[in-house]
């Protein structure tokens, strides 16, 4: 049995990929994070570590022989980058532990992307540090996940983030021309894949996982087909997203608890940059679901039809 340790498994993707890894008799599960949370997992394992201190994480890591370190800390700020690179000083000093997987959970980190988003240098200083090592190591790229446009009916347990289509006002506000491709994945299906990663053989530094492919003017035209009604379409140009500026649409307001105004719009105009860039057309040829046949993945169309079919007579 493969003992796997998830920073940060006890929120969004972390705790899905606890729920399912858990759950699958090759492996046993360590949650590592600052605090022991009140609810916890059956039969998975909490310990708490000190980010600040490499040798107490080393010998952590060592003392319940984790194999494998999987990272789904969120890395919008510096110290929270510090902790995923002390983690990975700690993993290299433990005799242990052989693998890691670098937080991502969205768009290939690549040099050249450096600039299109305020985290990437984060990701890149990771990506820097864990060649550096002898550890094997890969970080997931999915896209951006689909459940954001299924909620709050899809089952997940990601926060409200939308950008670009609120489903439930029939509003879209898409960045660039509508017309880049854009690649999506469910959560738990990214979770069902990665417990096949986990036991692979090899891995490359991107490891693809992606459940479908479309452009914003398509799936808008299947939210609309989905709810029954015209969306109110708008389009953010580069030069207007490039200074920050999106256009609002109705669900934003819901998570100006967690993000102020204006730095939620920033980040929505950076993640739209990217889009309108061609970030997220990634290969669904290299999603490595495929080499695993039984494993089927949610597509935009059937999400949209299976959560908004029913649900036509407009805003709940």
């Amino acid at each position: 049995m493969v003992r796997v340790a998830i920073l940060g498994g006890t929120g969004h993707v972390g705790k899905t990929l606890v729920e399912v890894i858990g759950q699958d008799p090759r492996y046993s599960v360590v949650v590592l994070g600052r605090t022991i949370p009140a609810e916890k997992k059956p039969g998975v394992e909490y310990v708490s570590i000190n980010y600040n201190d490499v040798s107490s994480i080393a010998s952590t890591l060592e003392e319940n022989q984790i194999h494998t370190v999987i990272s789904c800390l969120m890395l919008t700020e510096k110290p929270i980058a510090d902790a995923e690179s002390a983690t990975i000083a700690a993993a290299e000093r433990s005799p242990s532990t052989r693998r890691f997987i670098a937080s991502n959970w969205g768009p290939p980190t690549l040099e050249e992307k450096r600039n299109d988003s305020p985290w990437f240098p984060y990701q890149l200083a990771s990506r820097d540090q864990l060649r550096e090592t002898s550890l094997e190591w890969t970080e997931v790229v999915t896209g951006y996940f689909l459940d954001y446009w299924g909620m709050p009916y899809i089952k997940t347990n990601l926060t409200p983030d939308l950008l670009a289509v609120d489903v439930v006002h029939g509003v879209a506000g898409i960045p660039g021309t509508g017309n880049e491709p854009i690649a999506f994945a469910y959560s738990y299906d990214v979770a069902r894949v990665v417990a096949e990663v986990v036991s692979v053989g090899e891995w490359d530094e991107h490891t693809y996982i992606v459940g479908d492919k479309l452009t914003w003017n398509e799936f808008v035209a299947l939210a609309e087909s989905a709810r029954g009604r015209q969306f109110n379409i708008s389009y953010d140009d580069v030069n207007k997203l490039a200074n920050g500026d999106i256009t609002e649409l109705p669900n934003h307001k819901d998570n100006y608890h967690q993000f102020p105004r204006e730095e939620l719009r920033a980040m929505y105009a950076s993640i739209g940059l990217s889009m309108a860039r061609g970030a997220f057309d990634l290969d669904l040829s290299q999603s490595v679901h495929l080499r695993h046949p039984d494993l089927k993945m949610l597509t935009v169309k059937a999400m949209l039809q299976n959560i908004w079919r029913s649900r036509q007579e407009g805003p709940e």
